[in-house]
């Protein structure tokens, strides 16, 4: 109720300020009906709200500021702030613009599949192990250089993550309850420490023409709690006109988290890959096909490893249900086919196939200790899958 009051109080105060100053832009996309099927499950028909986005828009001489609201996921989540983007711009010349705030850190291509949102952005329906997702909600400062009309952009940008873990008063390292073998609680906050964390991103991309777009990025983050840092390499293209649209990407990352964390590995590598494309038979008549696979591996903590007088430095040793010292892989593969109306100049309707599966591999001598990832084997243990058809709607404004 708070949160919807903040809503309506901005909505209000903006007929305050002058039209040429002010933009608001929406986007809504809702699954109207979606009928679900997955292995050994029963069949499931729901309604779902994909996406809900609010933007607001304020400009004044070379000076600009956006707020971002989040309202489909973050009004519903303790730990997350109803705005997902809050930052200021200054435009020093065509060329040269530089940001401060929360916001997202320029990074992966983060294209809708031809049904659903990608693994990036949480569209697995049978829950992708991939810890690189889409990079928002980060305290950030970011200098971009260039533009599309002159044909390149470059985007640097220093951040860090907003959600961070509470300290715990006696230790003064992360807060995860009374036991060794909890789970890390996390808060909202408003500051970037850099002595507990820093990442940085660069993102360079070649705009030849215009719909044209190739980029290379890279991201790295460093957490003071964590084993090691994390890192990630991206790919993407674009190519969009009148008549069709295809899109790749490549990203390869790497992961090593704190034991005490929710989703917690040592070492985690991963892979992803999407490719798509979109044919417009008519100006209000589209076939889409995309295609899409995360591949996982990792090597978990061993609680083993912390008993007694080796425990960690703060006191944890990491959930037990997920620190066995093994390793594991998981693949997930999705397909993806589509029908799309244009109904107006801002709506559209979809009627979409997906089909997923989740490959699943484990440690084949689970009692071997010393392992590593790259030398241990495997033992496959079969595969899930699910397949959904849903009738959607997009509306943007």
């Amino acid at each position: 109720m708070r949160n919807l009051a903040i809503v309506a109080a901005m909505l209000l105060g903006s007929t305050m300020v002058k039209a040429a100053d002010f933009d608001v832009k929406g986007f809504i996309v809702i699954d109207a009906l979606s009928f679900e099927k997955q292995k050994e499950k029963n069949e499931e028909i729901n309604a779902e709200i994909i996406t809900l986005d609010l933007k607001f828009y304020f400009r004044h001489e070379n000076w600009s500021a956006k707020l971002k609201l989040d309202l489909d996921g973050s009004i519903a989540e303790d730990n997350q702030e109803i705005y997902e983007e809050a930052n200021v711009t200054y435009r020093h010349s065509n060329n040269v613009r530089i940001t401060a705030g929360k916001g997202k850190v320029p990074f992966h291509q983060m294209h809708f599949g031809a049904a659903r949102p990608s693994f990036i952005d949480g569209g697995s329906i049978l829950f992708s192990s991939n810890s690189w997702r889409d990079q928002d909600n980060k305290i950030l400062l970011g200098v971009q250089l260039g533009s599309y009309r002159s044909g390149w952009i470059n985007e640097f940008t220093f951040w860090g993550n907003a959600n961070n873990p509470k300290v715990d008063r006696v230790t003064e390292g992360p807060y995860f309850g009374k036991y060794s073998d909890g789970t890390i609680e996390y808060e909202t906050g408003k500051t970037l420490e850099t002595k507990k964390q820093r990442g940085f991103a660069n993102k360079f991309t070649y705009t030849p023409a215009y719909g044209v777009k190739y980029s290379v990025a890279g991201n790295y983050y460093w957490r003071d709690i964590d084993p090691k840092a994390d890192w990630a390499l991206d790919l993407a293209m674009t190519d969009s006109n009148d008549e069709r649209e295809y899109w790749f990407e490549y990203m390869w990352g790497f992961t090593s988290k704190h034991p005490n964390d929710k989703y917690t590995a040592k070492k985690q590598w991963e892979h992803y890959i999407q490719a798509g494309y979109e044919y417009r038979l008519t100006e209000t008549f589209s076939l889409a096909l995309s295609g899409e696979a995360v591949l996982v591996k990792k090597l978990n903590h061993d609680k083993n490893d912390y008993n007694g007088a080796n425990e960690s430095a703060d006191g944890g040793y990491g959930q037990s249900r997920y620190n066995n010292g093994q390793v594991a892989k998981t693949n997930n593969y999705m397909l993806e086919t589509a029908a799309k109306w244009r109904l107006a100049k801002s709506v559209d309707f979809k009627l979409g196939l997906t089909y997923e599966r989740k490959y699943i591999w484990e440690a084949r001598n689970p009692s071997s200790k010393n392992q590593t990832a790259s030398d241990k084997e495997y033992l496959y243990k079969g595969f899930q899958w699910a397949y959904q058809l849903a009738a959607g709607i997009s509306f943007w404004f």
